[in-house]
């Protein structure tokens, strides 16, 4: 079995590509984005988005609020919240890396990985695999949910109202 892997950027978007073969037949396509990759890339391919797990949002927390970092500074920002040894923070930056969610620029002479997808991309994967899996896909639902659990505030409804005249604002001028 060998393995080929195509990274590129288009339109700012960065994307990358891993052909797994297997006597001579390709197994598995996967594209590791959370942006709409088939416009950019050609043949049949089985796309994955991919979720980071918890350890590896917590790396991609300190990426994009500190951007392109060493992995000594990721460690040292991790080690504020909890103890994590050099080693772990290093093999989860390489296996990042393997799936696409970094890229380490080797040019310099420290490794610097950089976050391949924005926040507002794995908030909206986040978001959307929870109201799809708890709420059978209704953002109200959830919505509901959440406001008669808890008690708002006079500007938190307020801020709501804002929220609901934008996206009424916004649909009648589609």
């Amino acid at each position: 079995m060998f393995v080929t892997t195509i990274y590129g950027e288009n339109e700012g978007i960065t994307w990358g590509c891993v052909k797994f073969f297997l006597k001579y037949e390709t197994i598995r396509i996967y594209i590791f984005s959370y942006e709409r990759i088939r416009i950019y890339l050609q043949g049949q391919c089985n796309i994955i988005m991919l979720k980071p797990t918890e350890s590896e949002l917590e790396i991609l927390k300190v990426l994009w609020q500190y951007g392109p970092s060493t992995v000594r500074f990721v460690n040292d920002t991790l080690n504020e919240q909890r103890e994590v040894g050099y080693t772990t923070t290093l093999k989860i930056l390489q296996i990042m890396n393997e799936k696409g969610l970094a890229v380490r620029d080797v040019d310099q002479k420290t490794h610097i990985y950089r976050a391949t997808i924005t926040e507002a991309d794995t908030k909206n994967r986040f978001i959307d695999d929870f109201v799809k899996n708890l709420f059978h896909g209704s953002a109200m639902n959830m919505v509901m949910q959440t406001l008669g659990n808890n008690k708002i505030s006079e500007k938190e409804m307020n801020d709501l109202k804002d929220i609901i005249q934008k996206i009424e604002n916004r649909d009648h001028n589609k």
